[in-house]
């Protein structure tokens, strides 16, 4: 019985999450009050402790508080020796037990791309600076209509209405008054006069472009010397009629919004982007939109705006990405994933 008492090893109690806890008999860590577990077979520390030299002295809860002799740090935890033959020089030793615990993994070194693929969805929008109004700069009544529909597609110089106003009749006959004066005083032997039938002309010329009356309409004029009734308006711009706000005979004011068109080659798309995803996203960087009917691969556009403000219920803000739409297969008020 002496001999096999002699070759038994002495059980040693640790903790298992301070494994550098070790005690001869059961009880408590010191540090989180953990019942001590028994080690394992072939764990256990058989050197006595007089033989084995203490390095230094260590916190347990802070590995940069390091004393000569024992003590306590500044957190009133109770210094733990810690051994020559414990740790390298420039080594981190962990008990498995601890490993286990942290769920620590390692890997080998490798080199990859550090990228970040965010989806979320988006809405279709016009392009702000690409949407256009159209209105009369002089009273009158629409005599015909010839954009008549919400959603037509107009070209630019296409005729939109004839209107007919009394002032625009008045301004034409004294265009025709001042180009007849105009070629009459031009044979006067003073200059002077000449000059002022000419500045007359202009003046008169002047008021009719003011009023949208094109260059084409004026040579007419001037050819045939023959007052219109109604001047017929035409669109400076290319799109589709996105608000109508005139129907034929009725009597518009100056400055009275008649037609809103929108260029759709080119639309927004208003992405949500997420608060803990702001730090990933910046103007400039590409992103794709695809339609969930369409097959294929989706188009490429560009983040060029961040807005500054999020909103409150999604807790999001938008990011804006202009895309190319030649063929308007993308339709305002659409939804899309990006």
């Amino acid at each position: 019985n002496g001999e096999t008492s002699q070759t038994e090893e002495q059980v040693q109690y640790t903790c298992s999450m301070h494994p550098f806890i070790i005690r001869d008999e059961p009880g408590q860590c010191p540090i989180c009050g953990m019942d001590l577990t028994p080690m394992r077979p072939g764990t256990a520390q058989v050197t006595a402790p007089t033989e084995r030299r203490i390095k230094h002295w260590l916190s347990p809860m802070d590995p940069l508080y390091i004393r000569d002799e024992p003590g306590q740090d500044y957190m009133g935890h109770d210094l733990v020796p810690v051994y020559e033959d414990d740790v390298a020089t420039g080594q981190v030793r962990i008990d498995p037990v601890t490993v286990q615990n942290m769920g620590l993994r390692t890997a080998p070194v490798e080199q990859r791309d550090l990228k970040r693929t965010i989806r979320t969805v988006g809405l279709v929008e016009y392009e702000e600076p690409r949407q256009f109004v159209v209105n009369s700069k002089i009273d009158g009544w629409v005599e015909r209509l010839y954009v008549n529909e919400t959603g037509q597609v107009v070209k630019n110089g296409q005729p939109l209405l004839d209107i007919y106003s009394p002032e625009l009749v008045a301004a034409q006959q004294e265009y025709l008054l001042a180009l007849r004066n105009r070629d009459r005083l031009a044979t006067s032997s003073f200059p002077e006069i000449a000059a002022g039938g000419d500045r007359l002309l202009e003046a008169s010329l002047t008021r009719l472009k003011y009023w949208d009356i094109s260059d084409r309409q004026i040579a007419e004029l001037t050819k045939t010397g023959e007052v219109q009734k109604s001047l017929t308006l035409y669109s400076p711009y290319s799109g589709v009629v996105t608000q109508k706000s005139v129907s034929e005979g009725m009597r518009i004011m100056s400055g009275t919004d008649l037609l809103q068109i929108s260029d759709l080659s080119r639309v927004w798309v208003l992405a949500d982007i997420f608060e803990f995803e702001l730090p990933w996203v910046r103007p400039g960087l590409t992103a794709t939109v695809e339609l969930p009917f369409v097959a294929g691969p989706g188009r490429e556009g560009r983040i060029v705006y961040l807005y500054p403000s999020v909103v409150g219920g999604k807790r999001t803000t938008n990011a804006r990405i202009e895309i190319s739409n030649p063929d308007q297969e993308l339709t305002p008020g659409m939804s899309c994933d990006v």
